[in-house]
């Protein structure tokens, strides 16, 4: 880069003249290049291009550029401005639509000689200008500013007073603590909330400028009101800042009778003072709780304290009727100690009565050496009740504590089905072949069907695990050879679950089997069976089935078949071999259907055996489905069937001409039902809104965040979307009138589609509270009115939030017009944009549907009429 070029300013100047409003046309290259050399003289070492870049760029600023040219300038000096910049831009704190720009710039600079620029234009600004200038002195925290702010802040327009009392907490100067008190006194709801925000930021500002005491007295007067728990709790950190061990007592009392955020906040201070004296405050505290809530708060934090003297305290309260209390101090002797007793542990959990409680005690159990817990877990099985045996039992098995069987299969006849459960599940972790025994015993006894999934768990497990592949198969070939038929059914069920076992011969011979329990078990397990292997079974299966049983393996069977390597006519084999072995021609159909989600050659080869069927419904459904598969190789305009020559192969003349009959009928009924649809969906024009209900609206996104009142169409923010007109629109002008909160945000979508963003797949013109200080720093084209993306509005006509404000809107091919409030703010033609199109398909779309936008803030709509143009 030539840098003579950029001392000079030379580059500076003849970027600058590149520059044009972008409602007369694009300037992207120039501004880029002057972005560049913005971030190129903004580099360590370059002071003196960096001085001459600002030196050129002050002298651009002033000439006499459109408005969007000079607020772009301003943006490229914050890289290099400096005091030098102040007396230029000082003139621009005044200015109706760049004293925002040159404000960024100030804040950048951040000396005495911005803030005291900013002083000076303060008694000569008004209405947002004035508080923007006050905002930026606070965050500069220029303190020769504060008499000024606090006269602003006695005023009765809330902006002003807003950003006073925002500017004076970050400052943190003392003496204005009536003006936060009498706020808020005069105030409530969000306004409220805020200027409590702000004097709890004042409190601590002051506190780190030194002004202890008035500090403390801010933290006093929260926690004497009604005040948020977070705003009490920062008081409280004040206090014990300037107070330190004074305040303990009031510390403790208040973690005895307030809620969780407060009292535990309290407690974490206390927590930072040292000595067992501070422990026995504790202890005593909690003793005079006035809630078991709050004493549990105590005990978490003696826990974390650590104080070795707390605990004989502790292990008392492990025995306390509160399982809150309970588990908490457990908890603590855990932090304490690193370990505690397992006794200790497994007592509290046979005391346990929530399922919370049981949980957190088995984590903590789980957390103790193995050779420590599990000899006590074994030793107290015999002694707990049946609610804590299988917590028990279980950590047993998590440890594979095989030594300990015989004291858990002392369990095995328990009265109490979770008990069994926790035996079975321990087996099928440590189980041999003589437990397996056992597990097929129960089989045969009256279980539920949950029990039951256990137990086929655990004997497939234990199988898998401790008998040698080779033997598995014989050893449930005995099993079940020897079993009742309760035994067989149920051993068919677990049969899948052996790894290496003949299951397809397994199935067969249930399915044969004459106990009607025998063979549903079968069926069951060919329901949901993958191998291929069974595929030659399916015939047999549905001879003996009906209803919804005969319609899983059909649907079991057609999934199969399709992933089968099985030749061609092997599969049709196997299908013709079920069709015909299948009652009920509703069943039939079913299968043939199900056959068009495989292959599309079998399916075809398959169904034309059907096309000729000799019942009626057989015939209509094999040539709807072979209709199905061909409509893609149907040609609507030369009524033919573009065939590959293996399908013509497979299909005969009839069948062809059966097919393009039902395809014809087909095409016309769509034709007809399209143009049914085209008739219906024409534009509406004339009043879009009837002001009584959603007619004529479709909600796109959230359902119930729309609505009708008084006359008024709202979206009351909750979620997120978009409302649609039914009709979609291309050459209009619409009309409507809107009204947003402080802070508001909201749109009017422009010939957008349905998927999508609305903004970016179509247009927005943007609906915002301009004012809004959340919004001060939003680019030009974010404001009211603007097409969002693309054109700024030519001048702000926006009214206050809370007031009605009207919109009209023409759109005629790419020629967008807006009018805001009587006033003509945008005149635009897409066309100029056309280069952002890859990024903004929108500014392509010449049609589409009108909507109104959830931004997350309750907007009303009223007034809304649309009209053609000729």
């Amino acid at each position: 880069m030539n840098n003579l070029w950029i001392l000079e300013g030379d580059a500076v100047h003849v970027l600058s003249g590149m520059l044009i409003d972008p409602a007369l046309g694009s300037d992207l290259q120039a501004r880029y290049a002057l972005s560049s050399l913005a971030n190129y003289v903004a580099r360590p070492g370059a002071e003196s291009e960096k001085r001459a870049f600002e030196t050129a760029l002050l002298s651009e600023i002033q000439k006499d550029h459109s408005h969007e040219v000079q607020s772009f300038l301003m943006e490229q000096l914050r890289l290099s401005a400096s005091d030098r910049s102040v007396p230029v831009l000082e003139s621009f704190l005044t200015h109706d639509r760049l004293y925002n720009d040159a404000l960024r710039v100030f804040l950048i600079i951040d000396s005495p000689a911005a803030a005291n620029s900013i002083r000076q234009s303060l008694p000569a600004s008004e209405g947002p200008k004035k508080v923007a200038l006050i905002k930026a002195l606070g965050e500069l925290k220029d303190r020769q500013s504060v008499e000024m702010i606090q006269h602003a802040a006695g005023s009765d327009q809330w902006p002003l007073v807003r950003m006073s009392l925002f500017a004076l907490s970050n400052i943190g100067e003392p003496g204005a603590s009536s003006l936060f008190e009498q706020a808020i006194d005069t105030n409530s709801g969000f306004r409220q909330s805020e200027i409590i925000s702000y004097y709890a930021g004042y409190a601590e500002a002051l506190l780190e400028s030194g002004y202890a005491a008035e500090s403390d007295v801010i933290a006093e007067y929260f926690l004497k009101g009604e005040f948020p728990a977070h705003i009490k709790s920062s008081a409280l950190q004040i206090r014990f800042q300037v107070q330190g061990e004074e305040i303990v007592d009031e510390l403790i009392q208040i973690a005895q009778n307030s809620e969780q955020i407060l009292a535990t906040s309290a407690l974490r201070l206390i927590n930072e003072l040292e000595g067992e004296e501070i422990t026995n405050k504790l202890i005593d505290g909690f003793e005079e709780s006035s809630s078991e809530s709050n004493a549990t708060y105590f005990i978490e934090a003696l826990g974390d304290r650590g104080d070795l003297s707390a605990v004989s305290v502790l292990r008392d309260q492990s025995e306390h009727s509160s399982s809150e209390i309970r588990l908490a101090a457990l908890q603590a002797l855990h932090q304490i100690q690193d370990e505690v007793e397992p006794e200790l542990a497994i007592g509290v959990l046979d005391k346990a009565n929530t399922d919370q409680e049981i949980e957190q005690i088995e984590n903590l159990l789980l957390q103790l050496e193995p050779d420590v817990v599990v000899p006590v877990a074994a030793k107290s099985l015999t002694e707990v009740s049946s609610k804590t045996k299988p917590v028990l039992i279980d950590l047993l098995a998590t440890y594979r504590a095989n030594d300990h069987k015989t004291t858990v299969l002392n369990e095995w006849d328990s009265d109490e089905e979770a008990v069994r459960v926790a035996v079975y599940d321990y087996l099928g972790v440590v189980g041999n072949e003589t437990d397996a025994d056992l597990l097929v015993e129960r089989f045969n006894d009256d279980i539920s069907d949950d029990e039951l999934q256990f137990l086929q768990t655990a004997l497939a497990s234990v199988l898998n695990r401790s008998v040698a592949e080779t033997e598995r198969d014989q050893l449930f070939r005995t099993y079940y050879n020897n079993g009742s038929n309760l035994q067989k059914a149920r051993l068919t069920s677990t049969v899948p679950h052996i790894d290496g076992m003949n299951t397809v011969d397994i199935i067969e011979t249930s399915l044969r089997h004459s106990n009607a329990q025998v063979q549903s078990a079968s069926m069951e397990v060919m329901g949901m069976w993958n191998s291929t292997d069974i595929l030659p079974l399916f015939t047999l299966a549905v001879s003996k089935t009906s209803g919804e049983d005969q319609l899983a393996l059909i649907k079991n069977f057609t999934q199969i078949i399709h992933r089968s390597d099985k030749s061609l006519s092997e599969k049709e084999t196997l299908i013709h071999d079920l069709f015909s072995a299948i009652e009920g021609n509703h069943y039939k159909i079913e299968l043939l259907n199900h056959l068009a989600e495989s292959s599309e050659l079998l399916t075809l080869q398959t169904l034309t055996q059907y096309v000729n069927h000799e019942r009626e419904e057989i015939r209509e459904a094999s040539v709807r489905i072979l209709s199905d598969i061909l409509e893609p190789h149907y040609s609507g305009e030369s009524e033919q069937l573009n065939l590959p020559n293996g399908i013509l192969a497979v299909l005969n003349e009839e069948i062809r001409d059966k097919v393009k009959d039902e395809l014809v009928e087909r095409s016309n009924s769509q034709n007809k039902n399209q143009e049914d649809q085209e008739a219906e969906s024409e534009p509406l024009f004339g009043s879009l809104f009837n002001g009584e209900n959603l007619d004529g609206w479709q909600v796109i996104g959230n359902q119930e965040s729309w609505g009708v009142e008084d006359g008024i169409l709202y979206t009351d923010g909750a979620g997120s979307g978009w409302i649609s007109t039914e009709g979609q629109y291309d050459d209009f002008i619409i009309e409507l009138e809107y009204r947003v909160p402080e802070g508001g945000n909201s749109g009017l979508f422009l010939r957008a589609p349905h998927e999508g963003n609305p903004a970016n797949e179509g247009l927005e013109i943007q609906i915002l509270d301009d004012y809004a200080e959340r919004y001060a720093d939003l680019k030009p084209w974010q404001y009211t009115g603007s097409i969002y993306f693309e054109q700024a509005v030519s001048k702000r006509v926006t009214k206050p939030a809370g007031e009605w404000q009207s919109m009209k809107v023409r759109a005629e091919g790419p020629n967008i017009q807006v009018t805001l409030n009587g006033e003509q703010i945008i005149n635009a033609n897409l066309i100029q944009y056309m280069e952002n199109a890859p990024n903004h398909p929108g500014l392509l779309k010449r049609s589409g549907y009108i909507g109104l936008q959830n931004h997350g803030d309750r907007v009303d709509f009223r007034n809304i009429k649309i009209t053609g143009i000729d």
